[in-house]
């Protein structure tokens, strides 16, 4: 049997270089972090996963260990086909997919154009797409755009897990990248609008989302399990933006789902 590589380098044609790490065996599932956040996002998710699955985590262009290379993407679509690269790099012809937030919106664009590559999809606090889903505040903009730790808290947490974990914000806080790194990762997000092909998908998909979402309102994941053919949702009481990571039921459903929908089914 031969080895299966622990960790890469995935090389785009304008020369980036994707970062990525697996740990665990089994079927794989790629992860696909939020906004200028690093793969270390997953890292209270990764072990109940690589219990059964082989797990793999990337740094976005420009973000952590990864570089930018000269035509760095500013739309999800894009943003996808360096995913696939990774995919390649790691030996993966076909995974399951779990995107938050604006991982979420990328794995949308991985489903809708390579149906082929995709297995289970599980999208956690993300939406189609801002300018026809439902929008946040303005302040919740701009505490999302501050990165200060203190602001984010509360809109990633319930209050239960800050007072366990007072430092679980902080991997969502770092002003990761450059500021043009930044940028271009709010322009991709901003600019995502994949409402019209939703219904393309045809994986089997799970929606998580927080009851009190204040990044992405609830209402956004609602209306994602609606559009999607066959699509299950999860509402999550008293979840906020990260509900994968302070609600331990969370990581047993998804891994409960991706179990109901194997690869070599």
């Amino acid at each position: 049997m031969r080895d299966v590589a622990r960790s890469g380098t995935a090389l785009t044609d304008d020369g980036a270089s994707i970062v990525w790490s697996a740990t665990g065996s089994g079927e794989p599932i790629v992860l696909v972090a939020g906004q200028a956040v690093t793969m270390h996002s997953w890292d209270d998710l990764v072990p109940q996963l690589a219990s059964r699955f082989r797990v793999i985590t990337f740094d976005q262009r420009g973000i952590g260990a990864s570089t930018e290379g000269s035509d760095p993407p500013r739309t999800t679509r894009r943003i996808a086909q360096d995913v696939m690269r990774v995919m390649d790099s790691a030996g993966i012809a076909r995974a399951h997919v779990i995107g938050h937030s604006m991982g979420g919106r990328v794995a949308q664009w991985l489903a809708i154009d390579r149906p082929d590559a995709i297995g289970a999809l599980v999208l956690i606090a993300t939406t189609g797409g801002d300018a026809a889903g439902y929008a946040r505040s303005a302040e919740a903009t701009a505490d999302l755009v501050s990165r200060d730790a203190a602001r984010l808290a509360v809109r990633f947490f319930s209050d239960s897990h800050l007072r366990a974990h007072p430092s679980a914000v902080d991997v969502f806080a770092r002003k990761e990248g450059s500021p043009a790194t930044r940028h271009r990762a709010y322009e991709a997000s901003s600019s995502h609008d994949s409402w019209a092909n939703l219904p393309d998908i045809h994986s089997p998909t799970l929606v998580v989302h927080g009851n009190d979402d204040t990044i992405t309102p609830p209402e956004n994941g609602r209306a994602l399990a609606h559009v999607i053919s066959g699509a299950e949702y999860l509402e999550v009481p008293d979840g906020r933006h990260a509900p994968h990571l302070d609600h331990p039921h969370v990581a047993g459903a998804i891994v409960d789902f991706i179990s109901r929908h194997p690869l070599a089914g």
